[in-house]
C-alpha cells in the first residue's frame, strides 16, 4: 500500500525507498518482484525513446528520458550504459537553490539569483577575470587586441577570428560591436547611455574585424567604461526577437551575428533552465555542459539533502554555517569540492532619493545608528562568533577597494543617539510640514529575495520600531506597487568610479537628470569624479566622495560575505579562481552519474 500510494503521487523516490527496505528484510518478496518488473519495463521503454530521440538529433530529449528512468528505477540493468551514452552527449547540470532567477516581483533590481545567470545570458565585451588588492582585471572572449594611440585618445580594437567548439559564443564582426556601441551613444535610442556618449567623439570601422574609437576625453580605464556593451538580452529567451527589432534600427551598420550564450528553455514549475544557444557539433572527442537546471528548495538543508541523494550536483550558494561544517568534514570533501568564489557579496541599506521623509539627514542617521551590524552579521548571516567569513564594511564596494577612504570607520551601534536623531528629525519634518503632529508615516522596507536577508531585515525593523520609526517589510518575491523608502540589497561593485553614479540613482545607467533628487554638493562631486581622466586623481575624488556619503548617511553599508559553491567531483572545472558560481561553465565536463539507490 505504501508503494502504491507513492507511485500514485508520482513519488518514485519514496516508492524505491520502501521497496529497498522490503527487499533488505525479505529477499525475493513478491511485492518487490512485482514492482521490479513493472518499473524495469517502464525504464526500458524510456531507454528506447531516448535512443530514438538521439538518432533524430534530439539529444536533450534523450538525456531527459534517461534521467527520468534513473528517477523511476535506478536498479534497471540496461539503464547505466544508456544513461552514460546520452548524458555524455548532452550534459545537464542540476543545481539546488533557494530562489530562482526572475522570482523578484516587487524587488525591481536584479536579485542574486538573476546575477547568477546573467553572465551566461548576456555576454559582455569585457568581463572581470580576477581581483587583486581590490582592483578588477579584465579579459575578453571577443577581442585579440585593444591598443591605445595618441596618449589614449584613440583606441584600436581587433576582433578574434576563431573559437573553440566548446565556447558558448560565436565569432563576431565589427558590425556587432559597433552597432551595440552606437545604440548606447545615440540620444534617440532607448538604450542611450548619456555618460558613455560624453566620452566618445567618433567610431570608425576599418574592416570586418577592426574598428577605432576616438574619445573626447580619456577615460581612467577603458574596460569598465565599455563593459556595458553586451550581446544577448538577459530578460529574453528568444534571440530572434532582438534581431528582428534591430533590422529597423538606424544604428545597424551590417548583419548581426547570433552571438550565443545560454537561453532559457521550458522546464517544470519550480525549476529554471538555460541551454546553450550554440550546440556543440557531432563528432567531438568530448562534450561539455549544454544546459543548467536550477531546482528550487524550501531551505538550505533540503538543498543539501538533494545533493546527497543525487538529485543535484551543484550548490551555487551555501550559508556560512554549512560552509564551516563541510570544511571540516573529510567524508564530504572526498566526494565534493567546496570552492571559494573570488568576489564576496556586499549588502547595504539604500534610501530612496525620492522619499520626502528620508530627505532629512537626521532621520537617516537615526536609522543607521539603530542597526547593530556586528550582531546581525554574527547571529543572523554567518552564525559564527568569530565572523571568519564576513566583515563590516563602510561603503557599497569591497572592503579592500582602493576607492575606500581609510579614515572612514564603521558607524557605531548607539540606540541613544538613534532616538535623539529621530526626535530631531520629527521636529524638522513637522516644521517643514512634511508630517503632522511629529508622527512619522510607515516606511516601506523593500527586501531582496532570500531567507537570510528577510531574517536580518525583520530584526532591523523591530529595532526601528523601538526608536519610533514604524516600518512595513515588503518581501521581494511578493507583488508590490513599486513604492519603497528603504531597500535591503546585495551588490558586487568592482568599479566604484564607474558604478557609483548609477548605484546612487538606482538606475541602469548614469543620466544627469537622475541626480535631480540629490543635494547640489553631491551632484557636483559625482560629475567632477566622472570627468576626471587620471586614475589616481579619480581615486582621490572617489575616496573623498566616500567620506562625504558616510557623513551624510546617504546609505547604510552593512557587511561583506565570502561566497562559496559546492560541486560534485564528477564535474571537471578548470577555473582556478571562479568569479561567479557558473564561471567558465561552457568548458565544464560532467561524468555521468546517478545514485544507484535512494
Amino acid at each position: 500500500a505504501l508503494v502504491a500510494e507513492a507511485v500514485a503521487d508520482d513519488d518514485y523516490r519514496r516508492a524505491t525507498f520502501h521497496l529497498e527496505e522490503l527487499t533488505s528484510r525479505f529477499p525475493n518478496h513478491p511485492v518487490f518482484e512485482k514492482y521490479d518488473s513493472q518499473f524495469t519495463a517502464q525504464v526500458n521503454k524510456l531507454i528506447a525513446e531516448a535512443d530514438a530521440a538521439s538518432q533524430s538529433g534530439d539529444y536533450r530529449t534523450a538525456t531527459m528520458k534517461v534521467e527520468e528512468g534513473a528517477r523511476i528505477w535506478p536498479r534497471t540493468p540496461a539503464l547505466l550504459p544508456a544513461y552514460r551514452k546520452h548524458a555524455l552527449r548532452y550534459q545537464r547540470l542540476h543545481a539546488g537553490v533557494l530562489s530562482l532567477p526572475e522570482d523578484g516581483k516587487s524587488f525591481f533590481l536584479p536579485t542574486p539569483a538573476d546575477l547568477r545567470v546573467q553572465p551566461l545570458k548576456s555576454l559582455p565585451l569585457f568581463e572581470v577575470s580576477r581581483m587583486r588588492d581590490g582592483t578588477a582585471y579584465y579579459s575578453t572572449r571577443f577581442l585579440d587586441e585593444w591598443e591605445p594611440y595618441d596618449l589614449g585618445r584613440r583606441m584600436k580594437f581587433t576582433l578574434r577570428q576563431f573559437r573553440q567548439p566548446s565556447d558558448m559564443h560565436q565569432v563576431i564582426g565589427s558590425p556587432d560591436v559597433v552597432t551595440q556601441l552606437l545604440r548606447l551613444i545615440s540620444p534617440d535610442h532607448p538604450e542611450y547611455d548619456e555618460r558613455l556618449a560624453s566620452y566618445i567623439e567618433n567610431v570608425t570601422v576599418h574592416s570586418p574585424l577592426e574598428f577605432t574609437i576616438e574619445f573626447r576625453r580619456v577615460p581612467p580605464r577603458i574596460e569598465p567604461l565599455l563593459e556595458g556593451i553586451r550581446f544577448g538580452n538577459p530578460n529574453s529567451s528568444n534571440e530572434s526577437e532582438s534581431t528582428d527589432a534591430s533590422e529597423t534600427d538606424n544604428t545597424l551598420i551590417g548583419p548581426l551575428t547570433d552571438v550565443g550564450g545560454y537561453r532559457r528553455v521550458a522546464v517544470p514549475e519550480g525549476q529554471y533552465a538555460i541551454q546553450r544557444a550554440l550546440p556543440e557539433p557531432d563528432g567531438l572527442p568530448g562534450y561539455h555542459i549544454a544546459e543548467i537546471v536550477e531546482h528550487k528548495y524550501g531551505n538550505f538543508e533540503q538543498a543539501v539533502q538533494a545533493l546527497m541523494r543525487g538529485e543535484i550536483s551543484v550548490l551555487p550558494e551555501l550559508p556560512d554555517w554549512l560552509v564551516r561544517q563541510y570544511q571540516e568534514d573529510e567524508e564530504f570533501l572526498n566526494s565534493y569540492r567546496l570552492e571559494k568564489l573570488e568576489l564576496p557579496l556586499v549588502q547595504i541599506l539604500q534610501f530612496n532619493p525620492q522619499s520626502r521623509v528620508l530627505k532629512t539627514r537626521e532621520l537617516r542617521r537615526g536609522l543607521a545608528y539603530a542597526v547593530d551590524r556586528e550582531k546581525l552579521l554574527r547571529e543572523f548571516i554567518l552564525r559564527d562568533e568569530q565572523m571568519r567569513h564576513g566583515r563590516i564594511v563602510t561603503g557599497p564596494f569591497l572592503s579592500d577597494s582602493p576607492a575606500r577612504h581609510v579614515l572612514v570607520e564603521p558607524r557605531r551601534y548607539d540606540i541613544s543617539s538613534a532616538i535623539a536623531m529621530v526626535v530631531a528629525a520629527k521636529k524638522i519634518l513637522a516644521i517643514q510640514k512634511v508630517i503632522e503632529g511629529e508622527e512619522l508615516p510607515r516606511l516601506k522596507f523593500l527586501v531582496e529575495p532570500g531567507p537570510l536577508q528577510e531574517e536580518a531585515a525583520t530584526e532591523m525593523a523591530r529595532v526601528w520600531g523601538i526608536i519610533g520609526v514604524p516600518v512595513d517589510i515588503v518581501v521581494g518575491t511578493e507583488e508590490g506597487n513599486g513604492e519603497w523608502d528603504i531597500m535591503f540589497r546585495s551588490l558586487q561593485m568592482t568599479e566604484p568610479l564607474v558604478e557609483i553614479w548609477p548605484f546612487l540613482t538606482v538606475s541602469e545607467r548614469a543620466q544627469l537628470s537622475d541626480l535631480d533628487d540629490y543635494p547640489d554638493w553631491l551632484k557636483q562631486e559625482i560629475v567632477d569624479l566622472d570627468r576626471t581622466s587620471d586614475q589616481s586623481r579619480a581615486l582621490e575624488r572617489m575616496q573623498e566622495l566616500h567620506r562625504h556619503l558616510w557623513v551624510d548617511a546617504a546609505l547604510v553599508p552593512l557587511w561583506e560575505i565570502d561566497q562559496y559553491r559546492v560541486c560534485r567531483k564528477t564535474i571537471s572545472d578548470s577555473t582556478a579562481k571562479p568569479i561567479h558560481p557558473y564561471d567558465g561553465v561552457d568548458h565544464w565536463a560532467q561524468e555521468p552519474w546517478y545514485s544507484p539507490t535512494h
